[in-house]
C-alpha cells in the first residue's frame, strides 16, 4: 500500500503481485492544475504501472474525486467503482463501470477485497464515503474515506465482526468528527496513517484524535511529515507488518546534499 503524499486529500494505491487498485485520486484545484495529472500518474508512470484494474473513488468532495477525471485519461483504467455523481469524464460511463456498493467483493492473488459499507442516500457527502477492506490470512488494512462518527457506530452495530485493521487509514484525516473511541477500541490498529496537508487549515489531524489513538497503542504517521509511506502486509504471521517506508526519510534531493 502506498499512501501518496498529496497534501490536503487522500489517493492509495493498492497492489498486489499482478493487480492494481488506485483508492481516490486528489484534489483539483484549477482546469490546469489537478492531482491526478500532477502527482499520482507520474508516479504510477515512474514505477512502471500500465493499468488500473480499478479506481474506487470514496465519494464526490474535491480532495478524494478531483484528480479522477485525469487519471481515466491518462492511464488504462478497466473498471471506475464510484458513485453515479462522482465522475465528470461522460466517456467513462460504460459497463465495465459501477456503482460502489456495500457487499462488492473480490479475490486478487490470494488477496482479499470487500467494501463494508456505502450509502447513496445520506445527505452529507462524508458519510456517502465506501469504505474498504483489504486482507489476507494474516494482516488487514482499512480504508474509510470520510466517513464520520454516525457511520462508525452503525458499523459497530451491523458489521462488527468484519471491523479489523493492522493499518488504517484515519478517517476523514483524523478529524474531530471521526476515530471515535469505541471505534477505535474494536479496531486496535498496529498503525493509523493521517493523509493530511502541512500546517492545513483544519488542524488535521486533531491532537486528541491522535492521544486517542496513542492511548490504544496504536502508532501515527501523517503523510504531512513523512512524505509518501509505504507498507507491505507480508504473507505469513512470523514476518509481521514491516517497517513503513517515509519517502521523506529516505528520498535523497539537491537540496538536502551536504557539500
Amino acid at each position: 500500500m502506498d499512501v501518496l503524499d498529496v497534501g490536503q486529500g487522500l489517493s492509495v494505491l493498492v497492489q498486489t503481485k499482478d493487480k492494481a487498485l488506485l483508492y481516490d485520486s486528489g484534489a483539483k484545484f484549477s482546469q490546469r492544475f489537478d492531482i491526478g495529472q500532477r502527482v499520482v500518474v507520474p508516479y504510477l508512470n515512474y514505477i512502471g504501472l500500465q493499468q488500473l484494474d480499478i479506481l474506487m473513488i470514496s465519494h464526490r468532495d474535491n480532495d478524494h474525486a478531483g484528480g479522477a477525471d485525469s487519471v481515466m485519461q491518462l492511464m488504462n483504467v478497466q473498471q471506475l467503482l464510484a458513485q453515479e455523481d462522482v465522475v465528470k469524464d461522460k466517456s467513462r460511463a460504460d459497463k465495465a463501470d459501477k456503482s460502489c456498493e456495500a457487499g462488492q467483493s473480490w479475490v486478487w492473488n490470494g488477496v482479499n477485497f470487500e467494501v463494508l459499507y456505502s450509502d447513496r442516500n445520506t445527505k452529507k457527502s462524508n458519510n456517502r464515503s465506501c469504505v474498504l477492506k483489504v486482507w489476507n490470512e494474516y494482516y488487514s488494512l482499512l480504508l474509510p474515506g470520510d466517513i464520520e462518527s454516525k457511520v462508525e457506530q452503525n458499523m459497530l452495530k451491523y458489521q462488527a465482526e468484519k471491523l479489523t485493521a493492522d493499518v488504517l487509514l484515519m478517517p476523514h484525516h483524523g478529524s474531530n468528527t471521526s476515530s471515535s473511541k469505541s471505534w477505535l477500541e474494536k479496531l486496535k490498529p498496529q498503525l493509523a496513517i493521517a493523509s493530511a496537508a502541512y500546517k492545513n487549515r483544519f488542524g488535521h489531524p486533531r491532537v486528541r484524535v491522535v492521544k486517542r489513538y496513542h492511548e490504544l497503542g496504536s502508532r501515527v504517521l501523517n503523510t504531512a511529515n513523512s512524505g509518501m509511506i509505504q507498507i507491505k502486509l507480508p504473507a505469513s504471521a512470523v514476518a509481521g507488518i514491516a517497517e513503513p517506508l517515509q519517502h521523506r526519510k529516505v528520498s535523497t534531493h539537491y537540496w538536502n546534499h551536504r557539500f
